[in-house]
């Protein structure tokens, strides 16, 4: 319901200012907002499902999805178009808003921007989880990447990883079941959002044989 809420203020502000992004950039007459109409909490709940179908069936592009087959062009053909358009889906898609954008901190203050603008939903998903899930006393604690590839300060890069760019974090999961998780910001001086660096005298590693 917040989604929905959000995302219909959010566009809404855009339209009225005459303008498709953050960014300004101006609306033409061939933009996609042109035919906007305010979203639903079941249209939202659709454009979830076609996400997560698109993680279970790969396709080169998101268009492939919609396209069906041709006689010099088999293809299979999802069952998601009968719910949603490619525009429609589009344009949810770069304009849902899990958070207002008129005051999106909430208490974050201590976060990046980024970060704060998806924490209620973060800590939201952590609490389901871990009110649903007991763990066991194996839990693996290790670095993880959310695939980002926009310009953002708090983007990381790590070579040969399956995501080798987006935002990373610090999990904790179980048999592939992330728990808990913090923000991670990239820099020396930074790291694990949250987490107290030790002063440099205290990672000197003692030399010699430690007296009794």
């Amino acid at each position: 319901k917040e989604w929905v809420k959000y995302t219909n203020d959010w566009v809404t502000s855009l339209i009225q200012r005459g303008v498709v992004d953050s960014q300004e950039h101006e609306m033409t007459e061939k933009s996609r907002l042109n035919a906007w109409k305010p979203t639903t909490i079941a249209e939202m709940y659709i454009w979830l499902g076609i996400l997560i179908y698109m993680g279970v069936h790969n396709e080169i592009t998101v268009e492939d999805y919609w396209k069906t087959s041709r006689l010099e062009d088999q293809r299979p053909e999802h069952s998601i178009i009968k719910f949603m358009t490619y525009d429609r889906f589009q344009i949810l898609y770069r304009h849902v808003r899990v958070f207002d954008h008129t005051e999106f901190a909430n208490g974050y203050e201590n976060l990046p921007t980024v970060f704060q603008c998806v924490e209620s939903w973060s800590q939201h998903l952590q609490h389901a989880t871990t009110e649903l899930c007991e763990p066991g006393s194996h839990l693996a604690v290790d670095e993880a990447m959310i695939r980002y590839t926009g310009r953002n300060k708090q983007v990381t890069r790590i070579p040969n990883k399956p995501v080798d760019t987006g935002f990373k974090v610090w999990i904790a999961a179980q048999l592939g079941i992330f728990m808990r998780w913090i923000w991670h910001q990239p820099g020396a001086k930074y790291g694990p959002v949250g987490v107290q660096k030790k002063p440099a005298s205290q990672k000197k590693k003692t030399k010699g044989k430690v007296k009794a």
